[in-house]
Order: structure tokens, then sequence, then C-alpha cells
């Protein structure tokens, strides 16, 4: 018999009770996420769980379902990468981020708004510059190409 999934565990422990989760007890959080009242109790304690619990656990608090599906072991950053998708922990970081500032109401909504319109324009700055032979200065001095 496998032992417990301590990756499970942590996630479960980390999401909850603190001063920065959605809710203060796992009791709470397992009936907003709609599964048997002791479920939070249970993963941390068993270190078990079924990915619709955790599924709706992540959507509940409102952080990152994928994290929650990599803690239980069901995927994995190659998984990611097969899709030509990789999940850092900055990443991570990111979404967690994102799904707090949603807790804001309206004011969290503007936050998320504004990164996200910041982040397209330094986007498209990086393809600007990339796509750019070079500086103007270094193409006017030289033969046409950046030095």
């Amino acid at each position: 018999m496998p032992g417990k999934n301590t990756a499970l565990i942590k996630w479960v422990k980390d999401n909850f009770g603190h001063d920065k989760d959605k809710f203060p007890n796992g009791r709470k959080w397992s009936i907003e996420a709609g599964v048997h009242h002791h479920a939070v109790y249970e993963i941390r304690d068993t270190g078990k769980a079924t990915p619709k619990t955790v599924v709706a656990l992540a959507r509940a608090a409102e952080i990152s379902v994928l994290e929650g599906l990599i803690a239980l072991g069901l995927i994995t950053n190659d998984d990611l990468k097969e899709l030509d998708v990789e999940i850092t922990p900055e990443d991570l970081n990111l979404i967690t981020v994102v799904q707090q500032l949603r807790q804001h109401g309206v004011h969290g909504q503007r936050l998320i708004q504004s990164l996200n319109d910041t982040a397209q324009q330094n986007l498209e700055l990086a393809q600007d510059f990339s796509d750019s032979p070079g500086l103007p200065s270094e193409v006017e001095q030289g033969n046409g190409s950046a030095k």
C-alpha cells in the first residue's frame, strides 16, 4: 500500500487557516466546495483524494486547479510540456495572486485588468524589440546591421 501523498497534504495545509486564505478552516472550505464536510481534514490526515474533490476544492478556494492536480500526482510538468505548456513556480504564483485579487470584488477586477493590460504592452514591446535589427543609431553607424 503506498504511503501518504505528502505533496497533497501540503497543498491542503497551505490553502486554509492562514490570514491570506479564503477559508479559515477545512470544514468551511469543504462545504463551500460541495464535498463531504470532512474532506479537507481527511485529505490532511490520509493524503488521499479523488480528482473531483481536488478540483472542487481548488475552484472553491480560487486557487490553481493545475497545482492541485500536480499535488495529487495526476499530472506532471512533463505532461504539460506535451501540450507545449510549461508551468513554472512563478507562473503558479502569478495565478494564485490573480485568484486572490478576484476575492476583492470590483477593485480586484480592476487590478487584474491593469496587470493584463501592462503585460500585453510589455509583450508587444518585447516583440517589437526582438523583431528590430538594432537600435537606429547602431544601424546608421554600421553597414545596415546591428553591431
